[in-house]
């Protein structure tokens, strides 16, 4: 098989269409329409048409058979567990002896035919072209998957085929042949000529170059237009000096102009479907609404945004944990400030009324009032008597309580906390 390997060598410098055609000659002796179409897309692609997805998969030694020595034989022990190929069982099992002639017989149907496939697939056959299909009796879409045992002299091995996978090019140096390779070789081949194994290869390869050089040929022709022939009187206008101009282009200058891109082409995908609109008005006006409607939404969906950042929840958090801490703070600050007293000194009605009193004291009568300090001596701020040393410490405890820094400190935090928490609560479902 060394005049398949230089075939292979000799392809490596080659442009990849040139290698790809190769590859398929190769596992191929005779190509289908859509082998051609690709060539023909893969030489186009190599030379600057970038529109085209299709990849070019280059000849290796994988395509072509491997001679092995006497003592590290290829033999094949058994072909088991195939998975949605034709109408096999997946757990059926082929056994080959591994010396000596084994012989495979059944009923029609039974997957004599099935497995020569599988083996023609994963070995080396001049019947490159058979397809193993899937079980139709089944709407199984999942991959097609064979399990082969073969030894190489005296190792054993397991290949697992999947679909569209490559084969273990240790397989190709077992020969298959059957009633179709035989029509490869009588009928598809000449029979007049004898030549080397692998010269076909190239001559074959001038002939796919030839029909895609025609194929090409034929698209050009369909854009090759007989010129208009003016009358000579619009020879000197404007439109006829324009046709002369784009008459000496070069292909460099044309390509260029003809580039398309994405925005384009989504703007010329809207202009068609537009065109096609019966009623233009009354789509505006509806896309008019659907793109305010969804401004009105992202104004929305802005500010939640910054509602939920990690910062904003953060905050809040915070905010929280200490309004509870100075709480806790003012609560206790209510219970010390209410033992030993027989009136509860925390309520509403109480600091209103010491704030009354307190601010009549000081402003209707005199502002240096002896109402609560530290000398003895104190007076009521309503009636003006003297206090007692109970109603004095009682009234003192009081006023103290009312100076509490806990308590100013707890309604700021709450009044906070309130604050920002009609943030969140502002928010509506938003509707379309």
């Amino acid at each position: 098989m060394a005049i398949y390997n230089e075939i292979i060598n000799w392809s490596v410098n080659k442009p990849m269409f040139v290698r790809d055609a190769v590859r398929r000659l190769l596992n191929n002796q005779s190509l289908s329409d859509l082998d051609y179409s690709e060539i023909k897309e893969l030489l186009m692609k190599e030379y600057g048409f970038n529109n085209i997805s299709l990849s070019p998969i280059p000849a290796t030694t994988n395509d072509i058979p491997s001679m092995n020595k006497s003592d590290n034989q290829i033999k094949i022990e058994k072909i088991y567990s195939p998975h949605n190929i034709n109408a096999l069982y997946d757990k059926t099992l082929l056994q080959f002896a591994l010396d000596g002639l084994t012989v495979i017989y059944g009923k029609n149907g039974s997957g004599k035919s099935s497995f020569s496939k599988i083996l023609k697939k994963l070995c080396w056959s001049r019947d490159k072209n058979v397809v193993l299909k899937k079980n139709v009796y089944k709407e199984d879409n999942s991959p097609q998957t064979v399990k082969i045992k073969f030894y190489e002299g005296r190792n054993e091995n397991e290949f697992v085929w999947f679909e569209d996978s490559s084969i273990d090019k240790r397989l190709n140096s077992v020969f298959v042949f059957d009633s179709k390779c035989a029509d490869v070789y009588l009928n598809k081949e000449n029979p007049a000529e004898y030549k080397p194994a692998g010269i076909d290869i190239l001559e074959r390869l001038a002939l796919v170059f030839n029909k895609i050089s025609q194929k090409i040929d034929n698209e050009v022709l369909r854009f090759n237009k007989v010129k208009f022939n003016l009358p000579s009187k619009y020879n000197q206008t404007l439109i006829a000096h324009w046709f002369q101009s784009i008459e000496n282009l070069d292909r460099i200058t044309i390509e260029n102009k003809l580039i398309i891109t994405d925005k384009q082409k989504e703007v010329k995908n809207t202009l068609e479907k537009s065109l096609k609109d019966s009623n233009i008005a009354e789509t505006n006006k509806t896309l008019k609404h659907k793109k305010e409607r969804y401004e009105k939404l992202q104004a929305s969906l802005n500010t939640i945004e910054v509602l939920f950042t990690g910062d904003s929840i953060r905050e809040i958090r915070e905010l929280k944990e200490d309004v509870v801490i100075k709480e806790q703070a003012y609560r206790a600050a209510c219970i010390s400030f209410n033992t030993g007293n027989e009136f509860s000194i925390g309520s509403e009605a109480w600091r209103v009324l010491w704030n009354a009193a307190r601010n009549y004291a000081i402003s209707d009568l005199h502002k240096d009032y002896p109402i609560l300090s530290n000398e003895k001596g104190n007076f009521c701020a309503l009636c003006q008597q003297p206090l007692s040393e109970d109603a004095e410490n009682r009234l003192q405890k009081f006023d103290l309580y009312m100076q509490d820094t806990t308590s100013v400190a707890f309604e700021q935090a709450k009044k906070k906390l309130d604050e920002i928490g009609k943030k969140y609560t502002s928010i509506t479902r938003w509707r379309n």
